[in-house]
């Protein structure tokens, strides 16, 4: 008390209550104040807590992961320079003139060591859908028009993928899968029980054996059945004009 008196004089002026609490006030301000020094503070939160010399990221940051390897595309099988399709070689003589001369022509590519040109293939092909069948089904005795039809569209599957376009492979395909529609329509003529595959299977490669074997027609063919034939045939061969192997 007499040091506070010291430093403030006016205290010892005042009653003697009054100057016992101000010296517990100013004890307690002391003993505050050694609280506060011996406290350890804490860190701050923007800075990074260290954990084994590593920085941790704060709460609020996102963690980036790094970019993921890039996926590495398998080296693509090389273009087989020879034609592998068995049909073409030996050619074998169906009876049919304008087949068996594509047919041999389209082993002798085979037997090149270099891929056979587009250009090739459509020569060889285009006689194909020259012909009286391709013009409508009543150009030709229809029974032949079924064998020319299977064994044209046999001989133009083989030759697909060796067309470099893929627009064109596609043109290609809408064609095949329209004549399939149409062989498959014509064999209904021999009622429910014939299968136009396993008669190809057996006779593909003899006209006459194809024709000859032929069972009963159940129904004979009206005009009605000749026109939409025909509507078909004019589709198969607007799709194969702009690619050459027709003229009309």
């Amino acid at each position: 008390m007499d040091k506070l008196q010291d430093l403030f004089p006016w205290i010892a002026n005042l009653p003697v209550g009054v100057k016992l609490l101000i010296s517990a006030a100013f004890v307690l301000l002391a003993v505050a104040a050694l609280i506060l020094m011996w406290t350890p503070q804490k860190k701050s939160d923007t800075k990074d807590i260290v954990s084994d010399g590593l920085p941790t990221p704060r709460p609020q940051e996102s963690v980036k992961l790094p970019a993921s390897s890039p996926t590495i595309s398998p080296t693509p099988t090389p273009t087989p320079k020879r034609m592998r399709t068995p049909n073409f070689c030996p050619p074998v003589q169906t009876g049919d003139n304008v087949i068996d001369t594509a047919q041999a022509r389209l082993c002798d590519l085979q037997n090149e060591d270099s891929r056979p040109s587009e250009t090739d293939l459509v020569k060889i092909l285009k006689p194909l859908f020259s012909r009286p069948a391709f013009y409508g089904i009543r150009e030709e005795n229809w029974q032949y028009f079924l064998f020319t039809l299977c064994r044209t569209r046999v001989l133009l599957e083989g030759t697909v993928g060796y067309f470099n376009s893929a627009s064109v492979r596609e043109k290609l395909g809408e064609a095949i899968h329209l004549m399939v529609k149409l062989q498959n329509e014509v064999a209904t003529l021999y009622g429910p029980t014939f299968s136009i595959t396993e008669h190809m299977a057996r006779h593909l490669n003899s006209r006459d054996g194809f024709t000859k074997n032929l069972p009963t027609v159940v129904k004979d063919p009206n005009y009605e059945f000749f026109e939409n034939r025909d509507k078909t045939i004019k589709q198969i061969r607007a799709i194969l004009k702009p690619l050459g192997l027709t003229d009309w």
